[in-house]
């Protein structure tokens, strides 16, 4: 089975985004796959994230594709990010987005402790963090890295770099597929 975990704090879901899932679980119901949606509501994005980790525990499930409201992408993305992680043995992998900095447009990728801007095109490749609102992570993962304290900040860093940092702690390498290009309705459409 697939979850899908989206931490909606206290926004209404943009109708884009809610048309990217909809279409995404026809397209997974269409391939015969076993999916569950699951939701949480606060006031903290960590919190919210760290709960979904913790729900998805509930329940057996291959994978928890973790899904940020403000993000949009085609049918096929989740079903892609699903065959990249499945097919390559990996725990825990995102597409590729973009996020604005003061005008300026870099993508949500960390190596070497600096933004990853020369990424290798259409490839799947190492990273030290990531963007986690178009991500997916093993069962394994999501036990080890929730017992360790999931999306909860550290050293005030954002939740995903914080969350990133545990797995890498915890020996989990961390992928981005630059194949799998997804919108941040924020900043930048697809």
């Amino acid at each position: 089975m697939i979850t899908i975990g989206i931490p909606v704090g206290h926004f209404m879901l943009p109708w884009q985004f809610a048309n990217s899932l909809v279409q995404a679980v026809l397209y997974l119901k269409n391939e015969d796959k076993k999916i569950k949606v699951i939701m949480s509501e606060g006031s903290y994005i960590e919190d919210n994230k760290t709960l979904l980790l913790n729900l998805a525990l509930k329940d057996e499930f291959e994978y928890l594709i973790m899904l940020d409201w403000d993000h949009t992408f085609e049918k096929e993305d989740i079903s892609k990010l699903y065959l990249t992680a499945k097919n390559n043995n990996l725990d825990l992998c995102s597409g590729l987005y973009f996020i604005d900095k003061g005008g300026y447009k870099r993508p949500a990728l960390i190596v070497g402790g600096i933004v990853y801007e020369d990424y290798p095109q259409d490839s799947l490749f190492e990273v030290a963090t990531f963007g986690a609102g178009f991500s997916i992570i093993s069962y394994k993962a999501v036990k080890a890295i929730a017992e360790a304290g999931g999306y909860k900040r550290i050293n005030g860093w954002g939740e995903d770099v914080s969350f990133c940092h545990r797995a890498k702690q915890l020996e989990f390498k961390v992928w981005c597929d630059s194949r799998i290009k997804v919108g941040h309705l924020r900043f930048i459409e697809i």
